[in-house]
């Protein structure tokens, strides 16, 4: 029968050369969910002989260019579904959409398919897929409204960000990294779907233990868009923003302005003992910063060109000023056994100037009709600062004795980072990633010491190699990955050079509604440039601050076995893990002739045992609960010392809507006692955020009222060393109420979207 078909169509369409565009979309029959990965073949219909293939993207989109053999006919298959065989008609037409192609599942094998829960999220073994329905859409104003309702995730109110509940977590656009982005800025309508991956690729940075992949919809609003967002809490801080765009058929321009001003009053005590031979000294100081003004403004702007559904462009720059100028006051008193007091009082002047300039250019090219795909990205840098420093110490015993000092800190940083990526989908049960990225950044820091002048030089070449391996085996999915990066150091002239292997593995098995994963990977952690600079700041006589040029990058080898499960809304992930880390990046404290100096070192040795577990729980209709515990038994080896702590913490929030476009919420967090080398860090319990919102503009717009911190944020460290024990205190008072407006304004049609990868920087000392 296919045979007296194909005959037909030959004779049929004979007339036809050839075809120059050939698409569609590949979708379940019964959801109509895209089937990302199918395969799809062509074969010559005169003697069913193999012509090309390709394999549809994550949205289920598939194309053919320059078809010259015709007719033909067209084989789809995908894993748990049944082969569908697409004979086409006689066409004079050029370009041929041949709309949706709809798969039936394989009862055989549904149990293994079976989605999960309603139809708009799937759980995978290697990553969640969210789907906004109209529901969701239609009560979402802006990103964070829709990202909210997605089990998983956790919305940060107050940063306007979203991650992986528990996990270091990087951000996706279309698999895209993005560093730095505003997803506020995201239209929600606009987002297609979004991919909760809690393992992801070697492709990433290693200090990523999550990843966000928000897939965009094929078709965005062209034409003028634009976005409102205003924060306002009183005398405390006032976030605005302003983002434009304007679309057409082959290009997209597109600028943002960010307005930001910052006053939150900060405070910190310390009250320390030092034991000497023959006498004990007692130390305490108050620090107050009450009159903190901070100012920065950013502009974004760049152009998106698509000359052909293969090939993508994107040209994007960043600048950024923040000026800071702040007033503080210090006090300090320190007393040896019985003898007299010796006191301080002095006042601060801080100005501070960051000017950062982010240019990226970007180039996607699709190699065939099988899906390969060759990604490049560059991105250039630059960082220009300067702190200045004013202190004015009145010394009241023995004699009152007024000195002024400064301290002047300027510096600048450039940096180049490169990516090259490629993927080959061998079938939909396996593929292939490899790449290479090379950073590279010279940073030098000049300071200045009441006219004493020293310079600090720092330049690092790091490249990286990358590859990975998924197949499934007898319903076994199997990840195998390498990242090999190597790191050369001129530090002030003198060379250091050092490589590490990052290996990850992955097996994972689904039972039904079950995951069960084994996960192993290695993990680096590299130092901040204001850590490796080694400006030794004077706080008082008493008290000094330095960097260290020679921290090398702390490593984490992590092993865990993870639980995941999910039935109609609810979803529980539980994982027990051991993690064993080496170069430990701390702060220690020491005494110097009396000082107390704090130094950044490859500190010690960890090791951590711990169970954590996270859920999204749908009580009734209208109101869903997410909590997170971490409980973990924490040891360091310090020196000749060794120490443990058994600890936790717990973070949870609740959410209530209610039918006529209201809801309101909280969220509580509190870390219990954490271990470091020479003591341990406890935080107070904290409502981080107590809110209400009504949507407005008939969905367009929206407006929240919401008191922030309702406890002020109280950190205190303890230090136990040989020679003294110290208390400090760090009291950050960012308590008040906040009304956020938020109106999205759209006018046009649609256009395909394609969206650009940032890999920003932005060196905040």
């Amino acid at each position: 029968m296919i045979c007296c078909f194909l005959s037909g169509s030959t004779l049929v369409c004979a007339q036809k050369p050839y075809l120059i565009k050939l698409q569609g979309y590949v979708t379940d029959s019964l959801t109509h969910k895209p089937l990302a990965f199918s395969t799809i073949q062509i074969y010559d219909s005169r003697d069913s002989i193999f012509y090309t293939g390709a394999i549809s993207d994550t949205l289920g989109y598939y194309s053919f260019s320059e078809i010259t053999v015709f007719p033909f006919y067209m084989v789809f298959s995908y894993v748990g579904y049944e082969q569908k065989i697409v004979i086409l008609d006689s066409t004079t037409k050029k370009n041929i959409d041949l709309g949706y192609v709809l798969l039936k599942q394989n009862t055989n094998e549904l149990k293994e398919i079976k989605i999960v829960g309603n139809s708009h999220y799937i759980m995978n073994v290697d990553r969640s897929i969210y789907r906004p329905d109209s529901a969701d859409l239609s009560n979402s104003v802006t990103s964070l409204d829709l990202f909210q309702r997605i089990p998983e995730l956790k919305v940060d109110k107050i940063s306007k960000s979203i991650s992986i509940i528990g996990k270091p977590t990087m951000i996706l656009i279309n698999g895209n990294m993005q560093q730095g982005i505003d997803v506020n800025t995201i239209n929600p309508q606009d987002i297609e779907k979004v991919e909760i991956i809690n393992n992801p690729s070697s492709r990433y940075s290693s200090e990523y233990e999550g990843v966000i992949n928000i897939i965009m919809k094929k078709e965005l609003t062209s034409g003028f868009t634009a976005l409102v967002n205003l924060d306002y809490q009183i005398s405390k801080k006032n976030e605005s923003l302003l983002m434009l765009q304007y679309a057409t058929k082959k290009a997209r321009f597109f600028g943002n302005y960010y307005f930001n001003y910052w006053s939150i009053p900060v405070s910190n005590s310390t009250d320390r003992i030092q034991y000497e031979t023959n006498a004990t000294t007692r130390y305490k100081s108050q620090y107050s910063l009450n009159n903190k003004k901070e100012f920065a403004h950013t502009g974004k702007f760049g152009v998106d060109y698509y000359p052909t559904d293969r090939t993508y462009i994107n040209f994007i720059a960043q600048i950024n000023s923040d000026k800071r100028n702040d007033l503080a006051n210090f006090m300090s008193e320190q007393q040896t056994d019985n003898s007299d007091i010796y006191l301080l009082n002095s006042e601060q002047t801080f100005k501070g100037n960051f000017l950062f300039q982010n240019y990226s250019l970007y180039f996607k090219k699709e190699i065939n009709s099988l899906g390969k795909q060759l990604n490049s990205d560059i991105n250039f840098y630059l960082m220009n600062s300067e702190n200045n420093t004013e202190y004015s110490d009145t010394y009241f015993f023995p004699d009152t004795n007024i000195l002024h000092r400064s301290q002047m800190d300027i510096g600048n940083k450039k940096s180049v980072n490169y990516h090259l990526d490629y993927f080959h989908p061998f079938s939909e049960r396996s593929r292939f990633e490899t790449g290479l990225q090379y950073y590279y950044q010279d940073f030098r820091n000049k300071i200045d010491q009441d006219g004493l002048t020293s310079a600090f030089k720092y330049t690092e070449h790091k490249p990286t190699y990358y590859i990975d391996y998924y197949t499934e085996i007898k319903k076994y999915n199997i990840r195998a990955g390498i990242r090999y990066e190597f790191s050369g150091r001129n530090v002030d002239d003198s060379i250091f050079n050092s490589s590490v292997l990052l290996p990850a593995f992955r097996l994972s098995r689904k039972l039904g509604n079950h995951i069960v994963s084994l996960n192993y990977n290695k993990r680096s952690y590299y130092p901040s440039i204001w850590q490796l600079s080694p400006e030794v700041t004077m706080i008082d006589s008493a008290n000094y601050s330095s960097g260290n040029p020679y921290l090398s990058a702390q490593l984490n080898n992590v092993y865990e076995i993870n639980y995941r499960f999910r039935k109609g809304n609810n979803v529980i992930s539980s994982t027990v893990y051991h993690i064993l880390s080496k170069n430990v990046i701390r702060n220690v404290y020491s005494l110097d002739g009396g000082v107390l100096v704090r130094k950044p070192y490859n500190a010690s040795k960890r090791k951590v045992y711990g169970f954590k577990t996270t859920g999204s729980f749908q009580i009734g209709e209208d109101l869903e609960l997410q909590p997170f515990f971490d409980l973990f038994i924490d040891e360091y080896s310090y020196q000749e010392n060794k120490s443990d702590l058994f600890t936790w913490e717990i973070e949870f929030s609740l959410d209530y809507y209610t039918p006529i476009g209201i809801y309101v919420g909280f969220e509580f967090g509190y870390t219990n006692e954490i271990l470091q080398p020479q003591g341990y860090i406890k935080n107070a319990p904290q409502i981080n955020t107590i809110y209400i919102q009504k949507s407005l503009f008939k969905g367009n717009g929206s407006v929240m009222l919401s008191y922030q911190n309702l406890f002020k944020n109280i950190t205190t460290t303890y230090v136990s060393e040989n020679l003294f024990d110290q208390e400090s205190s760090l009291t950050i008072s960012n308590a008040g109420f906040l009304v956020r407006f938020s109106y999205w304004f759209a006018k046009g049609k649609k256009i395909e979207d394609k969206r650009r990868p940032e890999y920003f920087e932005q060196d905040i000392k």
